[in-house]
């Protein structure tokens, strides 16, 4: 609070942040709302292609949902164990790190069909987001109002499905919901999911064009030039 205080403006990122700070007797005037962006302009919306990591080839042909990013065990590993138990035909890549990643690599019976890479540099982000058929992340209740995951931003840039298990108040989640660009889910919905995803799998179509949103949401809200002008704007204010 002493620090919002001090400063001359504050930018928040949801405006979930504005509601709290008003309650805190904040200045509506020092507050600004400018969402966070994915790198659109790196992160391309490519088609599927044969992948080389280390010693592993990705297979264009094979189905893949694809968990990039920090992994805790709040954000719910075992979701994406599940996941992959109940989905023996399709391959379960996670990049990350943390305590949730550090916790499958420990479990007794890793199914096969879920792989675990470290992160990668950013260099190699672009090839791995688009080796993937649809993305997944998840998302606590403790940050469901404040939290917008940048993995999900990103995955918005590569053009593909999100699959999230979040609160649907979550703007992350409002963002998916709103434009079409894939399905929410709660802790415990792994039949409903996998549903899902069988259904995007057989309906090419339906796929073809959430795929579309998400890109096109993508280009038309992460121009790092318009974001840019925002921050020199406020910048200039202060």
């Amino acid at each position: 609070k002493n620090q919002i205080n001090f400063s001359s403006k504050i930018i928040t990122i949801s405006n979930k942040f504005n509601k709290q700070l008003k309650e805190w007797g904040v200045n509506n005037k020092k507050i600004s709302f400018i969402a966070n962006w994915g790198n659109v302009s790196q992160i391309k919306f490519n088609k599927k292609k044969n992948f080389k990591l280390t010693n592993h080839i990705f297979n264009k042909n094979k189905f893949r949902v694809i968990y990039t990013g920090t992994l805790a065990k709040k954000h719910n590993p075992n979701l994406l164990i599940s996941l992959a138990e109940s989905n023996s035909n399709i391959e379960f890549v996670i990049f990350g790190v943390g305590t949730g990643f550090d916790y499958i690599k420990s479990y007794n019976k890793i199914p096969k069909n879920l792989l675990l890479f470290k992160l990668q540099p950013f260099q190699k982000l672009n090839n791995i987001l688009n080796t993937a058929d649809l993305f997944i992340a998840t998302l606590n209740k403790d940050a469901n109002e404040f939290s917008v995951p940048s993995k999900i931003l990103n995955y918005l840039c590569a053009g593909r499905p999100i699959i999230l298990n979040a609160p649907r108040e979550n703007l992350a989640s409002k963002i998916i919901i709103q434009n079409n660009c894939g399905a929410i889910f709660k802790d415990k919905d792994i039949k409903k999911i996998t549903n899902y995803i069988n259904y995007l799998k057989k309906n090419k179509k339906t796929y073809r064009k959430i795929s579309l949103n998400c890109r096109n949401f993508a280009i038309k809200n992460f121009d790092i030039k318009k974001i840019s002008s925002k921050f020199d704007k406020i910048f200039q204010t202060s």
